[in-house]
């Protein structure tokens, strides 16, 4: 389509909670401190609007990355607690508290467009929902209540994604960015068994990341798979009773659990990035007690995860070189970096080389890459781009010596809680949900491909599913999702998300018989639905379903927003 014009004004096309960008702000920074076992598409609050705009959370990850500090874990091995039968499980009375919420679900209630009176309670689950003798396990669940007067509402279960994000900030991150669903729905998020607060499962983080991604020499490549080995011996050994049983398949039994318990006849679901697995497995397997399901930023969730994850290198080469590159040089006025695609990537390779020699303080090749990447989840993020690498370009042109990252790129994480759970969790459900060719050989070759083909995070995003060349249990028996028997799923979904790239949701739409799809022409954030500002377009089709059921007769086209700083669009072929 041609250039589209447009009366928005620029400032008002970028607004949010601060719970949202806080939130999305460490959720960034766990996913790349963890790089590259669990560089994963993540939405917890969706998109990195994150750490450059609020004072509060004007903070990013390059430190970090190059640093490399290490959270310590809280827990040691987690075992299984006493086994209940199931009419135990299904008696249990939730004792409700804001206390017993998690430190990330309170921060993010607190700091709101207006602090949510949330409130958070535990309950059991059978560890094995196929052997109830094999003990059980916590989980944790957080519930923000309807606004309305009415005594009762339906119930919004929401997950982030991940898979193995936990679920307990992403609730008031919904209020704060759809705050009309609070007069229709209470909003419920459960941490995922083994993540967040429900029995958290957690491994330290592997001992080796490449300085480069690009260097793929045989002596880098045998270090990473010994990490790699040596991470999974030591993780599989520390919670041999519980991770076997970390899978897709329990997880939603166990929503339907809290479903029972909370006295609910059907939930309505809403999962983002990996949370749209999540809701294609709960409308196959439940649909007498799943109602409307709406997902976001979708995975191939009609395949394997290797291949689901296979597309994200092309997503972020895509975003960067489609998106990011030539809107930063149509502002070399503000940024001074060339004004074609090419000149602006010339500088950035300069730059890159600057840094490869250690001219930048802390600062290694791959945690630089990270850092632009980590940036490249909203449209709002991409004058950060922009201000980093001028900045950066000055200080290296005027200085012969080291310099350091620019001011405000720093990021002190102030809330580990699930950094390690989510990464031990995230592995667990790729390695134990499906089948797939986990030959090191196979994977080897599928890294050494994406880096060719997408040189900024092509062998990073390429090894998510490495560690499972070592995993010592064989996948689960798994459902065929294809629409047979399922629920109603409207799926969102940008045409230039790079975490989840819009073939992946085309794949599993196709193969989907009871889908309908809202594409986003031109969109790049990760995430639509709970983005800023808001696409009129997509409200309306997205809350018409989940607020009044209206089901749309056919698949969506919605018109993206112009980039910041532009009221025009610029288009982006997909194949």
């Amino acid at each position: 389509m041609k250039n589209q014009p447009t009366t928005t004004p620029p400032s008002q096309r970028h607004r949010g909670g601060k719970s949202r960008r806080a939130s999305v702000a460490r959720m960034a920074a766990a996913i790349l401190v963890a790089t590259p076992v669990a560089l994963t598409p993540w939405s917890a609050a969706q998109n990195a609007h994150a750490a450059t705009k609020d004072p509060t959370v004007k903070k990013s990850v390059a430190s970090v990355l190059a640093a490399r500090k290490k959270p310590t874990p809280r827990t040691g091995a987690q075992k299984p607690l006493p086994a209940l039968s199931k009419a135990q499980y299904l008696a249990q009375k939730p004792a409700w508290s804001y206390k017993t919420c998690s430190t990330a679900a309170r921060v993010a209630a607190d700091t709101g467009n207006s602090p949510y009176p949330i409130e958070c309670a535990r309950i059991r689950t059978p560890l094995d929902w196929q052997d109830f003798s094999k003990g059980s396990i916590n989980l944790n669940i957080t519930r923000l209540k309807h606004s309305s007067k009415a005594r009762s509402a339906r119930p919004l279960f929401v997950n982030p994604g991940g898979p193995g994000s936990p679920a307990g900030e992403f609730v008031s991150a919904i209020a704060d960015s759809k705050e009309s669903l609070r007069t229709t729905h209470d909003i419920i998020g459960v941490d995922p068994r083994g993540t967040g607060l429900s029995s958290p499962v957690e491994c330290p983080l592997p001992d080796f990341t490449p300085k480069d991604q690009r260097d793929t020499s045989k002596a880098v490549r045998e270090r990473m798979w010994q990490s790699y080995k040596q991470w999974t011996q030591a993780c599989t050994s520390k919670h041999p009773k519980v991770l076997p049983h970390i899978t897709t398949a329990n997880t939603v039994a166990d929503m339907d659990l809290v479903r029972q318990v909370l006295g609910f006849k059907t939930i309505d679901f809403f999962g983002t990035s990996g949370g749209s697995w999540m809701g294609a497995w709960m409308a196959k397997l439940y649909p007498h007690s799943t109602g409307r399901v709406l997902t976001d930023a979708n995975a191939k969730f009609t395949g394997d995860w290797r291949s689901s994850f296979a597309l994200m290198p092309q997503g972020f080469q895509r975003r960067w070189d489609k998106q990011a590159l030539p809107w930063i040089a149509r502002h070399n006025k503000d940024f001074g970096l060339g004004t074609t695609a090419n000149e602006v990537r010339n500088n950035y390779e300069k730059i890159r080389s600057e840094v490869a020699k250690g001219r930048v303080r802390d600062l290694t090749p791959a945690s630089f890459d990270a850092t632009l990447m980590q940036m490249l989840y909203s449209d709002e993020s991409l004058s950060s781009i922009g201000a980093t690498l001028k900045q950066l370009n000055v200080s290296l042109r005027s200085s012969k010596g080291t310099v350091k990252m620019p001011s405000g790129q720093t990021f002190e994480p102030d809330d580990n809680e699930s950094l390690l759970s989510t990464q031990t969790v995230r592995t667990a459900i790729v390695c134990n949900d499906t089948n797939f060719d986990r030959r090191r050989e196979s994977l080897e070759k599928e890294y050494l491909d994406a880096q060719k083909k997408y040189p900024l995070q092509g062998s990073m995003l390429s090894v998510i599913a490495a560690p499972c060349a070592y995993w010592p249990w064989a996948p689960k028996k798994v459902p065929t999702i294809n629409g047979s028997g399922s629920v109603n799923i409207l799926m969102i979904q940008g045409e230039v998300d790079p975490a989840t790239p819009v073939e992946g949701a085309r794949a599993a739409h196709a193969a989907h018989s009871a889908t309908r799809m809202i594409t986003i022409d031109n969109d790049g954030n990760h995430g639509a639905f709970t983005s800023a500002p808001d696409n009129k377009c997509v409200n309306n089709i997205a809350l018409a379903w989940l607020q009044r059921g209206i089901w749309p007769r056919q698949d969506v086209t919605c018109k993206g927003a112009p980039l910041p700083m532009e009221n025009k669009i610029f288009e982006v072929t997909t194949p």
